[in-house]
């Protein structure tokens, strides 16, 4: 009797434990624009939620927005080459590899999330200015502490909960083949 009420215990502990690792609903918002503010700014935005799917799903992850047509601008987005053709569970098939907004389902802080970022200048942008990525670190509040969330340029890492902003060459936006050099890391 005792060793039944100690696993039914344990199991109502686990299972507490359990949905407050998965309880990671959060989102924040990357903003690339040339340094000292040139040029016309973009916006993208990533997070997890319970409902969320870590692959394409229509209305979840929406597609790039258009650049303005004329003038300097940063377009920067979230390239999934391999969600191209996918069909989501609406039955909605993906035609787009750049999007605006990525969100995945809740993982427990041992799982390792990715979310790979792209992007490019307007042909009239000086190829000498920087491109700022900025982020509100507060947004990461409501995420657990047990998660790491890291933003890599190539081989190098920054601690998003430690800082709010990277300045970053051009070049650094581009792909390294179809791997995207920009990656969101958290778990």
């Amino acid at each position: 009797m005792i060793v039944k009420k100690y696993l039914q215990t344990c199991t109502v502990i686990i299972a507490i434990l359990q949905i407050s690792f998965l309880s990671a609903d959060w989102t924040m918002s990357i903003t690339g624009q040339g340094a000292d503010s040139t040029g016309s700014y973009h916006i993208i935005t990533l997070g997890t939620c319970g409902g969320c799917n870590d692959s394409w799903k229509y209305g979840e992850d929406e597609y790039d927005y258009i650049n303005p047509l004329s003038g300097e601008y940063t377009n920067i987005h979230f390239f999934n080459l391999d969600w191209f053709g996918l069909e989501d569970e609406h039955d909605i098939i993906c035609e787009q590899i750049e999007f605006s907004t990525d969100f995945k389902s809740e993982h427990p802080p041992g799982d390792l999330l990715s979310w790979g970022i792209r992007g490019y200048t307007s042909i009239d942008f000086p190829t000498n200015i920087p491109i700022n990525l900025s982020w509100n670190a507060t947004a990461l509040d409501s995420l657990s502490n047990d998660y790491e969330i890291f933003l890599y340029v190539g081989d190098t890492g920054y601690n998003m909960r430690q800082s709010t902003s990277i300045s970053i060459s051009q070049e650094e936006m581009y792909l390294n083949g179809n791997d995207p050099n920009i990656k969101v890391l958290m778990g």
